[in-house]
């Protein structure tokens, strides 16, 4: 009995039935050329989506992306991958958002991506395992003196119970952390318009440039087999892309579900686009997640995407969690414009009177844009999102937990401790504004910030009526860079962060004692090596 669904296992057994070696042509002995991956948030990923705004590229696929879809097949032989590095520095508490396997807590943290692209006729393998290091320092002189006994027995916040669940740790453990990832592997086998295979990479589903809310790079990569487009289809309707995937999401390790699983669960997700007109895309996406505790519950919840529509409604039946979301994307090349929205629902309707009545119930959305101007050899490009997850009104005579929190799944929306939608987490808003120039040999501009974090959970247990602006908000604010050296391109990004009442520490009786808070003032300086984009 496989009581297991790892990495290299999965990667293994599909690796076994395709005789690649058997394929490869004499020459591709040795490396023929280097080459660089597309991974998601990247910097080629980045300047993709502009040059989408500004020239009209090619979106094929970008809605639906990770790194084995987006970066191009290429011919038959080996390639060497230019490899990637990346570094966090946080001086008093961790900050870490869309970071993808690195976790950037507090003093250094880092993350080196290398390896091999192999294609032989219908089938690529990618082998780019990744490495992460992050040094944890302690920060218990902000934390309350429970938390920082010798007898605890996690990192839980004690709000993140009940319908409030969810696997998401304020601290990775005590000391260092050293983690080695299969990263953005991925093994594809063509097959005309379509393409499956196995994957242990990012994705980053919809069109939200900081908030993914089904998907995005705040975590992980997660193991998972996939079916998807490798071309838009062409129907009477538009272009017609899709994914389907079907994963395991893993614990921290940090917490002990009450039923004493290891926190392994199934993840089922169905991904469809449909482009009508040039620059004008919609979209709809669904993803289920249930707890496995072996291969054979995970391989059991491959239809859940198309199969659970109550699930979250009831106590009946498999456990199981659902969120579905709608989107819109609106590209104008020749006014360098682009709006998107995103819409999701953790509970569908029951009627179409629940329609009318309450649309907004479990509601999440993202609203955005930006607009780029040519100016000089570059552009002049402006960001703006906002992003909400927290509850709606409704709560009020419809109790509800929050986005990726779930009672009945204790470690809800999570891999490795981190969230696999938007990075703001469980409960909780965000805004962003930036304004960057951006060159054929690089970038420099600068970025406004908000999030009040887990603010669901705040209305249920940290606050209360004798609690004065105890709201856990971060403003952040700060510059960034992104300059080419040759065929590399060194990304530079500084961030001033303050803090107010830090996982809700306010200690105030009465509004003249409203200031007697945590608010801690955090630096963070970023870098990052990789091969310079493709523009």
């Amino acid at each position: 009995m496989i009581s297991t669904f790892r990495p290299a296992a999965l990667l293994a057994a599909v690796l076994c039935s395709v005789p690649l070696a058997a394929q490869l042509p004499d020459s591709a002995a040795a490396p023929r050329a280097t080459r660089a991956l597309l991974t998601v948030g990247g910097a080629d990923d980045e300047l993709w989506r502009l040059e989408q705004v500004v020239r009209g590229a090619s979106d094929a696929g970008y809605l639906l992306r990770s790194t084995s879809s987006a970066t191009p097949r290429g011919a038959s032989g080996i390639s060497v991958l230019v490899p990637e590095l990346e570094s966090a520095w946080n001086s008093r508490i961790p900050f870490s958002l869309n970071d993808g396997a690195m976790w950037a807590g507090r003093g250094a943290s880092g993350r080196a991506m290398a390896g091999i692209a192999i294609t032989a006729g219908p089938v690529r393998l990618i082998v780019a395992p990744e490495v992460t290091w992050s040094q944890n320092t302690a920060f218990d002189s902000l934390l309350p003196v429970t938390w920082t006994a010798e007898e605890r027995a996690d990192y839980i916040p004690p709000w993140e119970w009940g319908i409030h669940s969810i696997d998401l740790p304020w601290r990775h453990g005590d000391g260092e952390v050293r983690t080695v990832h299969p990263g953005q592997s991925s093994l594809t086998v063509y097959a005309g318009p379509i393409a499956l295979g196995a994957a242990t990479e990012s994705q980053w589903w919809g069109p939200g440039i900081r908030s993914g809310i089904l998907f995005s790079n705040n975590a992980p990569g997660f193991p998972h087999l996939f079916l998807r487009t490798a071309r838009p289809l062409r129907t009477p309707l538009g272009r017609l892309e899709g994914k389907w995937l079907l994963g395991e999401l893993s614990s921290s390790g940090f917490r002990t579900p009450e039923d004493d699983a290891d926190g392994r669960r199934a993840l089922s997700a169905l991904g469809l686009t449909l482009q009508p007109g040039a620059g004008f895309t919609l979209g709809i996406a669904r993803a289920v997640y249930s707890p496995a505790e072996e291969l054979g519950d995970v391989m059991g919840a491959a239809a859940d995407a198309v199969g659970q529509w109550n699930a979250g409604r009831d106590s009946t039946g498999r456990a199981a969690e659902q969120m579905t979301a709608l989107s819109a994307r609106w590209l104008s090349p020749g006014d360098g414009a682009e709006l998107y929205v995103e819409w999701a629902r953790r509970e569908l309707p029951a009627s179409f009177r629940e329609v009318l009545e309450q649309p907004e119930h479990s509601q999440g959305y993202t609203l955005g844009g930006q607009l780029a101007r040519p100016t000089g050899a570059g552009a002049l490009r402006f960001q703006a999102e906002h992003t909400t997850l927290e509850k709606s009104p409704t709560f009020r005579d419809r109790p509800i937990g929050s986005w990726y929190a779930s009672r009945r799944i204790p470690e809800g929306y999570t891999h490795r401790g981190q969230v696999v939608g938007a990075g703001i987490g469980p409960g909780a808003s965000g805004q962003w504004l930036a304004m960057d120039y951006v060159a054929r040999t690089g970038q420099l501009g600068t970025f406004l910030g908000r999030v009040r974090w887990a603010n669901d959970a705040y209305y249920d247990k940290p606050g209360g009526p004798n609690r004065y602006r105890a709201h856990d908000v971060s403003i952040f604010a700060g510059a960034r860079g992104g300059f080419d050296l040759g065929g590399a391109r060194l990304g530079v990004e500084y961030t001033l962060m303050r803090r107010w009442n830090y996982l809700f520490q306010n200690y105030s009786q009465d509004w003249e004692t409203r200031d007697r808070s945590v608010n801690p003032v955090n630096h963070q300086v970023r870098l990052q090596l990789s091969a310079a984009p493709r523009l």
